[in-house]
């Protein structure tokens, strides 16, 4: 019988880390912008990033073997920094474990740049597949943005990243287009949001729980005081053909991309944000690799707990336990 309690005891705990796991904004009044990209992208806490780095929309991450290709990037500064940084600009290449080792990155041009809130700074990237690289093959590429010391004083600080974007570039013959005919998409549900937190009167709580899918926003009831406070959400959002490229709130007209993987065909989360003033739903603009684009609608919808694996395996397991105990 200790046994079984036991279990029951851990099965809650599992249960409750399911719900923390999902709902990792709770409370938090700002979300992680960058990400280590050599950990599958997974959000990092501890980094902030002071720079942000959009890839140019016309860039083409692919190219036939032994054709050269430029990948453009335009970094700025955060909206919250406030003086210049002086930057050192490199890279870094994983090439496939399969096959001959080749570099793909040629030049990464500037090496240096000066970045101030009014000095945006366009990098480019050239990039060479040798002739033997096998065509559909895919290298992950970081752009690495460290700050420059400008006195010896400061060399100790010389590897302190200001920020990083990484990105799948595809040696193929095919057009993308040929090769991806499907649009990316994205679930239209928040996966995590922090949607109490914006202090609404009961009526507008009840107005949400009441609110179908065909109801128009008019019946939004904002709370008196929502221009104090902003709410903060997290969205999944997928392409798994070619991968994604850039998701846009359209909105703002802000990227929220900053943590995508660029290229990847496994799910990826972006975070939005909007003021409690405003309805709890975001329109996205979602681009793949290929160029097809896609409208995508998103929403508080209902309470953010999802029936996933993890209740399954939670509820199979109190079952048990509660059989064993009582019978």
């Amino acid at each position: 019988m200790t046994y079984h309690l036991l279990v029951l005891i851990f099965t809650i705990l599992y249960c409750h880390s399911a719900i923390t796991q999902v709902c990792n904004h709770e409370g938090k009044g700002s979300n992680p912008d960058d990400s280590d990209s050599s950990k599958k992208n997974p959000p990092n806490p501890k980094f902030k990033s002071e720079v942000r780095i959009q890839l140019d929309s016309n860039s083409v991450l692919s190219a036939p073997s032994g054709v050269y290709a430029t990948v453009q990037f335009h970094l700025s500064l955060a909206p919250d920094v406030n003086s210049t940084r002086k930057a050192h600009i490199s890279h870094f290449e994983k090439f496939p474990s399969r096959g001959r080792h080749a570099t793909f990155v040629t030049s990464v041009q500037p090496e240096t740049a000066e970045l101030g809130n009014d000095l945006p700074v366009t990098v480019t990237v050239t990039i060479f597949a040798p002739d033997y690289v096998p065509n559909q093959t895919r290298v992950l590429i970081t752009l690495i943005v460290r700050e420059k010391p400008s006195n010896l004083i400061e060399r100790s600080r010389q590897n302190r990243i200001l920020g990083q974007r990484t990105f799948y570039f595809l040696v193929t013959n095919w057009l993308l287009k040929d090769i991806d005919h499907e649009l990316p998409s994205c679930q239209n549900k928040f996966i995590c949001h922090n949607i109490r937190d914006c202090n609404l009167n009961d009526d507008a709580t009840k107005n949400i729980k009441k609110k179908s899918k065909n109801k128009q926003k008019e019946d939004f009831k904002p709370a008196d005081n929502c221009l104090d406070h902003e709410w903060i959400a997290d969205v999944i959002v997928y392409d798994n053909v070619i991968g994604l490229k850039s998701v846009q709130n359209l909105q703002n007209g802000n990227f929220v991309d900053e943590n995508l993987l660029i290229g990847s065909r496994k799910t990826n989360v972006v975070t939005v944000k909007g003021s409690c003033c405003n309805p709890f739903e975001v329109d996205l603009n979602l681009t793949d690799v290929a160029g097809n684009s896609n409208l995508c609608h998103a929403s508080m919808n209902s309470a953010p707990l999802q029936i996933t694996a993890h209740w399954a395996v939670c509820f199979s397991l109190s079952l048990i336990c509660l059989t064993k105990l009582f019978f």
